[in-house]
């Protein structure tokens, strides 16, 4: 069965790097991991009580929504906010 342009550039690009999509995974799963620790733990806190502070008084505005329906979304695991929507709504 032939394989579509773009799957045959995608194997190409990891046949040229020399890994498997096992190691591939691995690779990204590492980057990630480094992403998240490079976050110091003032700035996530500072993040979290500013959520937490605009959920509180902000509740019932229009960006209070959304962050209520973004926050609902992560929880029940139903990503359907548009985040461009989320972040216009919050800098107002």
């Amino acid at each position: 069965m032939k394989s579509s342009p773009k799957e045959a550039d995608c194997s190409f690009s990891n046949a040229k790097a020399g890994l498997n999509p096992v190691e591939e995974l691995a690779r990204e799963l590492r980057a990630t991991e480094a992403h998240r620790k490079a976050i110091p733990p003032e700035k996530l806190v500072a993040a979290l009580s500013t959520i937490t502070d605009f959920l509180r008084a902000n509740s019932t505005t229009g960006g209070g929504r959304r962050l209520r329906q973004f926050v609902w979304s992560i929880w029940n695991d139903s990503h359907l906010i548009s985040l461009i929507d989320l972040c216009h709504g919050l800098d107002e």
